[in-house]
């Protein structure tokens, strides 16, 4: 939020930080009688809150409410459904902005827009030489193990569960398909017409089949690296339950922070990034890493293919080659981290970093963002 802040105040607006808290609402209603171009939140649940007539109280705001949300539709669904009288959301993947537009048409308008590029307040100046770096290749993220993603599909009652079986069989046969796209084409399987708002309640109610997949990739993309004998160290919570054959190879630096990621980002030469389920938008890794002089590695989407390059500012590899046993990002990732001795790896890597960087800083810091969404030239 600070950094959002600091991006309206250089485009010369007063801002606001205002942390609401449900059980005292009479502070927020007298920040509704204030004059305001836009109220914005994260994630936001405050389209919830009504008062004794059940109007909510973002309708007291003379002004847009805007909605940044960092996760699949589905997840926000019991929030998008509620009618705002100036609803606007802005969305991490272009797939995401049209299944608003679709299923929420109470919604005014609906943008795609990566949240921008992170800073690290500790290593502002990125004092860490890219050959001393200490971490090779970096993935920070959650793990879940499938066993704990299995036993939510099988605590579903019996014919519940065979629906989300059949989805995640689906999803699992073309890792390209969005959760709303599985839906679609086994609704159709069963000849069944769903309404637009019954097929955004079944698409919200199955979410188990989306977070079983969002682990399943996940899962398999670090198997595949160290079945490859490439070796990456990883932060975020569960991967202390990790288990394989290959295990040595993985390095777990416990949890971290959000500001933590990015020091642990200015310390690697690789930074990998593994999408939950986007397929036609970006992650926040994939933008900070970059702004942190450190190469991504992510899995390719049409939204990052129009703006990225292989091998000139991004490393992109393929899902459905991964899971069919491609060794074209073994390969590649052996290429610069095996053989970085070899003088032309290593400088082509650091020319890499250097492009994404550059990139960054002329496109997607907060101020740019901003301009593009709020600004009226």
């Amino acid at each position: 939020m600070n950094e959002l802040k600091y991006a309206f105040t250089q485009l010369q607006y007063e801002v606001t930080l205002f942390s609401f808290d449900p059980h005292q609402i009479e502070p927020f209603i007298q920040l509704s009688k204030n004059k305001y171009e836009a109220v914005i939140d994260f994630n936001s649940t405050l389209p919830r809150f009504c008062d004794e007539n059940g109007v909510p109280y973002l309708d007291y705001f003379a002004a847009p409410f805007y909605d940044y949300i960092l996760d699949h539709p589905l997840y926000h669904h019991d929030m998008l459904k509620i009618p705002l009288k100036n609803y606007h959301v802005i969305c991490l993947d272009e797939e995401h902005k049209c299944y608003i537009q679709t299923y929420y048409p109470h919604i005014k308008d609906v943008r795609c827009m990566p949240l921008f590029a992170m800073p690290s307040s500790t290593l502002p100046d990125f004092s860490i030489p890219f050959r001393t770096r200490p971490y090779d290749l970096l993935f920070t993220g959650t793990y879940t193990p499938l066993p704990v993603a299995e036993r939510l599909i099988a605590q579903a009652a019996p014919d519940i569960k065979k629906e989300y079986l059949a989805l995640i069989e689906i999803r699992k046969n073309n890792l390209a398909l969005t959760m709303e796209d599985a839906m679609d084409l086994y609704v159709h399987q069963l000849g069944i017409s769903l309404s637009k708002e019954q097929f955004s309640n079944f698409v919200h109610a199955y979410y188990p089949v989306d977070f079983y997949m969002s682990a399943y990739v996940r899962d398999m993309v670090i198997r595949y690296l160290l079945l490859h004998n490439i070796p990456i160290t990883v932060a975020g919570h569960g991967w202390d339950m990790f288990t394989a054959e290959h295990t040595p190879l993985l390095t777990y630096l416990g949890e971290f922070t959000y500001e933590n990621s990015l020091t642990l980002f200015a310390k690697s030469k690789i930074s990998l990034n593994i999408m939950p389920g986007f397929t036609n938008g970006s992650h926040d890794r994939v933008y900070n890493s970059m702004l942190h002089k450190s190469v991504c590695c992510t899995d390719e989407t049409n939204f990052l293919k129009q703006e990225f390059m292989q091998e000139k500012d991004i490393l992109f590899y393929s899902l459905p080659s991964i899971q069919n046993g491609d060794k074209t990002l073994a390969n590649l990732l052996s290429k610069y981290l095996m053989d970085s001795s070899i003088e032309t790896n290593l400088l082509k890597l650091e020319c890499i970093a250097e492009n994404g960087y550059t990139h960054m800083l002329n496109q997607h810091m907060a101020v740019q963002q901003v301009r593009e969404l709020f600004v009226v030239e």
